[in-house]
């Protein structure tokens, strides 16, 4: 029964890994990057305004573009109107 146990947590590791790689569940529009020597370097997309990458790569180098791979969220639809008192008004 301990065996199982062990192959069961193994086989779920290899279909998590074979799921794909890690991604974060948010992107960001900007990205920064800094170029290494012999080829090393990073890129890391997590900021929400190019103002705070800039900040971010003062005293360091490196540069700061918009994220190829980013796609905004459209914007939440709301229904009804405001009522005075701040809440929504069912339509109609």
């Amino acid at each position: 029964m301990r065996q199982f146990g062990v192959l069961a947590v193994v086989a779920m590791s290899f279909g998590t890994l074979a799921a794909g790689g890690a991604r974060a569940e948010i992107e960001y529009p900007y990205c920064q990057g800094v170029n290494g020597g012999y080829g090393s370097g990073f890129v890391t997309c997590g900021f929400t305004t190019m103002a705070q990458c800039r900040e971010t790569i003062l005293g360091m180098g490196g540069w700061c573009q918009a994220n190829p791979n980013y796609v905004a969220k459209p914007a939440p639809v709301t229904e009804g109107r405001p009522r005075r008192d701040g809440r929504r008004q069912s339509g109609s």
